[in-house]
């Protein structure tokens, strides 16, 4: 099976078989067992091809044995990105799909995507650039809708860190919210309502993914009330025990790979209006 966007078709005709994307030449920006993913041009536009060669039977028999449907192949990238396109959530475009036949364990698959571009992740735009604190309010409110409306829509990410948010050019005026595309949904899950674990675990892992970017209280409240589309009061009395729950697993994640605790500003709960600071104590040199 071989599936082309009508209105760019013109630019594969010389792939007319698996083999021939798979095949397809370009700058290799990750590789990853049997996936890689390649940066290509085809007549001055950019586009993204991610193949996968046959895992065997050892990956799938996991996923069954968790009773969760295997995720090998392009397959499940492509459903997801088309899912969450039909939702209003901001992905990249798809430009082709092809897979081979037969059993799971020996099929062969690529997807290609159109380039998101000029863009920068937000993990890179924190790290490099100084943001000033209004555009930084509106880049928490575009992150919490856009999280919303994921889950919303029946879809949990499961690599949902500031790195597979990209940034399009910022809008020249201070209304506009900034234009996000959400990226590398290979390993996100389509159902019709998101389980609360993998709801908590997409916005603990973007909360842990962001605790360096100098969150304020102010920051982390703004974040709840978007993403809740409720007053704070009540976010704070009905879903207390989730937002813990979030900053506990965030708190694990980051000291698991830094082997520290953050430096950040936490919520308190007893009273959302003033901040409870916890900084740990530095070690001495």
């Amino acid at each position: 099976m071989i599936d082309v966007r009508d209105d760019i078709a013109e630019l594969f005709d010389g792939e007319q078989t698996i083999n021939a994307f798979l095949a397809i030449d370009g700058v290799e920006a990750r590789r990853f067992g049997n996936r890689s993913t390649r940066r290509f041009e085809r007549d001055g536009q950019g586009f993204y091809i991610k193949t996968h060669g046959p895992v065997g039977w050892w990956p799938i028999i996991e996923d069954l044995l968790k009773l969760r449907r295997p995720q090998v192949g392009a397959r499940p990238e492509w459903e997801a990105i088309r899912a969450a396109d039909s939702h209003g959530v901001p992905v990249p475009r798809i430009a082709a799909f092809g897979e081979t036949g037969g059993l799971w364990s020996s099929r062969s698959s690529f997807l290609v995507t159109e380039e998101v571009a000029p863009a920068i992740s937000l993990e890179e735009l924190f790290e490099t650039s100084s943001v000033s604190p209004s555009f930084k309010r509106r880049l928490i409110r575009a992150v919490a809708q856009l999280a919303k409306r994921l889950h919303e829509s029946g879809l949990n990410h499961r690599d949902f860190y500031l790195c597979h948010f990209l940034l399009l050019d910022p809008p020249d005026n201070e209304t506009t919210l900034p234009h996000l595309t959400l990226i590398d949904l290979h390993r996100a899950q389509v159902r019709p309502t998101v389980p609360r674990r993998w709801q908590l675990k997409d916005i603990a892992g973007l909360y842990f993914s962001a605790m360096d970017t100098g969150l304020s209280n102010r920051d982390l409240l703004l974040f709840l009330s978007c993403y809740s589309g409720r007053p704070l009061r009540e976010i704070l009395a009905d879903e207390d025990g989730f937002w813990r729950d979030v900053r506990q697993r965030a708190h694990r994640l980051y000291r698991k790979i830094h082997g520290r605790a953050p430096y950040t500003t936490l919520i308190n709960p007893e009273n959302p209006t003033r901040p409870e600071t916890r900084l740990p104590t530095r070690r001495a040199a």
